[in-house]
């Protein structure tokens, strides 16, 4: 009984230990990085931008292996800036005399602000406190919306005159005055972005194996990561040229569109880029573990039966008055038997 009892015990040691090595995790990550949109022509200069995303992941563990995935919610924000342009128009002044008018367009940046929900299949491994993981990231665009602004220097040169005139806002003649655009709706194509995180855990951790080695319920991690896009995400949607402007009865009108929307990004390929840092927090699922030992005492505990007719059940021994031992933990007729042959 004992080496049966040996072997069940080792069984169990070693269905808990195979169970211990299998980890399932779920948790939220909450990122913030540098954000930009890259086209192959250069015709967007990235400047200032920023992604917050929040989280909620998945994770499975097994030994040094990690598989992760989740939903991931984030708000990007970049600018890019196009070169600036001048011009010369041959124009009249009220007093019908002719003039060039000049125009320096400076300072052309372009803002969007897109709301993406992006699917992480990742995978990676980990030693101890450091670990990474990489693969691609589904990415969906859900919003987005565009906005422009551009500083305007104009003045007239009159070939009779040695200075050109400048200044006079009442004439349209300006210094640095800003034009804004409206807002207008800007959007992407689904992007698949290559992804990579380094990285490593904040919480003890207790590399050794066994039951008396203290489990930990939770994993902080603190990483950086970097992302790149793969496909062209730019849609074929154009709301005009760059830069437009135009005489009417109320004296010079301008628009300006948004890089991307404009004709000028007519063949262009955008791409997005960022970089930042990584805060994750995982939580152990609970599982049930069977107990071996359990299911085998229920086993044992059941009555068996012979032939399908009669049950014995095991009673304890008892002593008669001669100091002979009788068992009745036997059929009635081998208790019979026993008791004649002791002498009753």
């Amino acid at each position: 009984m004992k080496v049966k009892e040996g072997i069940l015990l080792c069984l169990l040691m070693l269905s808990l230990s195979a169970y211990a090595q299998v980890k399932n995790l779920a948790g939220f990550s909450v990122g913030v990085g540098y954000n930009a949109l890259l086209d192959n022509q250069n015709l967007g200069k990235p400047g200032v931008g920023v992604i917050p995303s929040l989280a909620g992941v998945y994770e499975l563990q097994h030994k040094h292996f990690i598989f992760h995935t989740g939903i991931e919610a984030d708000f990007g924000y970049s600018q890019n800036f196009t070169d600036n342009v001048t011009d010369q128009l041959q124009a009249l002044d009220t007093e019908g005399d002719q003039f060039t008018y000049n125009l320096s367009f400076t300072d052309f940046r372009n803002e969007s602000m897109t709301i993406d929900l992006n699917i992480p299949i990742l995978i990676g491994a980990q030693w101890d406190k450091f670990y990474f993981l990489a693969g691609p990231k589904l990415m969906f665009n859900v919003t987005g919306q565009a906005k422009v602004s551009v500083n305007l220097t104009s003045s007239a040169h009159y070939d009779r005159f040695i200075d050109d005139f400048n200044g006079m806002d009442n004439h349209q003649l300006y210094t640095d005055k800003s034009i804004l655009s409206e807002p207008t709706s800007i959007s992407f194509n689904p992007q698949v972005a290559g992804y990579i995180e380094l990285g490593r855990r904040l919480e003890t951790h207790y590399s050794g194996t066994g039951f008396d080695v203290p489990k930990t319920k939770r994993q902080y991690r603190i990483a950086v990561y970097a992302q790149y896009g793969i496909l062209n995400m730019r849609r074929e949607d154009i709301t005009g040229p760059l830069l437009k402007y135009y005489d009417s009865s109320e004296g010079m009108k301008y628009e300006v569109h948004h890089v991307y929307l404009s004709d000028e990004a007519k063949d262009l390929a955008v791409r997005n880029f960022s970089l930042g840092v990584r805060f994750t927090m995982l939580f152990n699922i609970p599982e049930k573990v069977d107990c071996v030992i359990c299911n085998w005492t229920e086993q044992k505990a059941q009555p068996r039966a012979h032939g399908g007719t009669r049950v014995e059940r095991e009673i304890p021994r008892r002593t008669n008055k001669g100091g002979a031992k009788i068992e009745y933990d036997k059929s009635p007729r081998r208790k019979r038997s026993e008791e004649r042959r002791v002498g009753k």
